[in-house]
Parts: C-alpha cells; sequence; structure tokens
C-alpha cells in the first residue's frame, strides 16, 4: 500500500544517493540502473538533477560520484560528527564502570547503524563493530530511537521491515519499550532477542528534545539477572547520558 505523503521520485533519489555514498570509487547509470531497478529515463533525470545542481559529479571514465558542492549541506552534519567524537572517553568509562560493551547508535532509514562503540574488557562479552546494521524496530534501540513516534508510525515501519523478526510479528513490544524509555529514561530488550543477549538503550536528544542517538550497554543476560545490577547498571548509564548530552549540546 503506497503512503500518500511520500514523493516517489524524490525516495528514487534518496536510494540513488545512498548507493552512491557506499561506492568509495562512485558508480555508473547502468550500475544504478540494474542495482536499484530505475528505468533508464528515470535514472538519468535524478544523475541530471543532482550532477546540474553540483551535488554529483560525472567522472571521465562516466561514473558518477559526490561533488564538494554537497558540502554546503552537510556542515551541520560534520559538526555533529566532530561533536560525536567527544563522546569516546564517555563510552570507555561507562564500559569501564559497568565491565560492559557500550554502543552509540543512530536512526538511517528504517535500520539502526553503529556508530561508536567500547567493547567490554572481560575475556567473556558481547563485542560490537562500528557500522553493525540491524532493523530499527530491533532490541532495546528500538525503545530509545523511536521513542518521539507514535503508535501509527510504529506499526508502519514494523509493516515495512523486510527482517521477520519477532518484532515485526508482534509491534507491541516496540511500543512497550517505547513507553518504557517514556516512563523510566531506558528500556530493555527483553527475554525474546534472537541473540541470546540482553541490553539496555536510552535516548540521546539535542537541545530541541529530538532524539539523535541512542546508547546502550550490551551484555548476557546474567549480566542484568537481578534488580539491583539493572539499578546500578541503568543509574549510570543515565548519568552518562546526560554527559552525552551536555557535550553534544554545547559549545
Amino acid at each position: 500500500m503506497k503512503d500518500k505523503h511520500i514523493i516517489p521520485g524524490l525516495e528514487k533519489g534518496i536510494r540513488l544517493f545512498e548507493y552512491i555514498g557506499n561506492k568509495p570509487n562512485g558508480t555508473t547509470q547502468s550500475e544504478l540502473i540494474q542495482v536499484l531497478g530505475l528505468t533508464q529515463t528515470t535514472c538519468y533525470r535524478i544523475l541530471n538533477t543532482f550532477e546540474k545542481n553540483g551535488w554529483l559529479i560525472k567522472n571521465k571514465d562516466n561514473s558518477y560520484d559526490f561533488s564538494f558542492g554537497l558540502l554546503p549541506c552537510l556542515s551541520k552534519i560534520v559538526t555533529l560528527g566532530n561533536k560525536v567524537k567527544h563522546l569516546e572517553p564517555l563510552v570507555q568509562k561507562l564500559s569501564h564502570d559497568t565491565e560492559l560493551t557500550v554502543k552509540v547508535s543512530i536512526a538511517e532509514g528504517n535500520q539502526q547503524v553503529s556508530i561508536l562503540r567500547q567493547n567490554s574488557s572481560k575475556p567473556l562479552a558481547v563485542a560490537v563493530k562500528i557500522g553493525t546494521r540491524f532493523p530499527i524496530i530491533e532490541g532495546s534501540v528500538s525503545g530509545a530511537l523511536l521513542c518521539r513516534k507514535n503508535r501509527e508510525e510504529i506499526l508502519k515501519i514494523a509493516s515495512k521491515t523486510k527482517e521477520r523478526i519477532i518484532e515485526k510479528l508482534n509491534p507491541e513490544m516496540i511500543i512497550g519499550r517505547i513507553n518504557k524509555c517514556l516512563q523510566d529514561g531506558f528500556c530493555t530488550t527483553g527475554p525474546d532477542s534472537r541473540w541470546n543477549i540482553e541490553a539496555i538503550s536510552a535516548p540521546i536528544a539535542d537541545s530541541l528534545g529530538n532524539v539523535i542517538a541512542a546508547l546502550t550497554l550490551v551484555g548476557f543476560r546474567e549480566d542484568f539477572a537481578n534488580p539491583t545490577q539493572l539499578a546500578e547498571k541503568s543509574n549510570k548509564l543515565l548519568k552518562t547520558i546526560k554527559e552525552c548530552e551536555k557535550t553534544l549540546n554545547n559549545g
């Protein structure tokens, strides 16, 4: 069922732009047509529009890549990226204090992406890689990243998720996590993780209250087995959230 509030042509342009962004040396029109399923006319028009506006450049080998004309549009993102680097000491300290792996995730379309992490120093621990992607509706991160979404939006996101994970089959799990975040400031994954791990997440907000990332403690279920453990770790998580927000929203 098509969403009447979405512009199909713009959505195709976004997909094309994302694909080029993941190609270190750019890509050709023919590859974009084949991979993205675009018609030749549509692909040409999108590429031509971006090129004429200085966002793409056509190389001598007929491949397309990002142009420096994008820089004015990215200044805010570059600034935010520099600020994110300042979160590293906070992430490292939280990992040290809890002996758990810590990650910072952002939303990218219908996915959650890890952009910062500190793996636990314990010999037997859950490890996280930067750049790892999961459906945005999965795990405790879903409750944090989506906590400003309403019920209708959550159901729509779940319905569009391709992976047949438990949250897609039971979106009430996501809504329950969101309610927990709104009530207590954090939420847990719960017993139904497909990875057999546990995690607690909290949203990181900008100065206007918009959620920009999620901070997560990742471990095994026994790491959060009793209420005392959970309370201690969640308190440290929430304290770090305040420090992260202060770092990101000042200066």
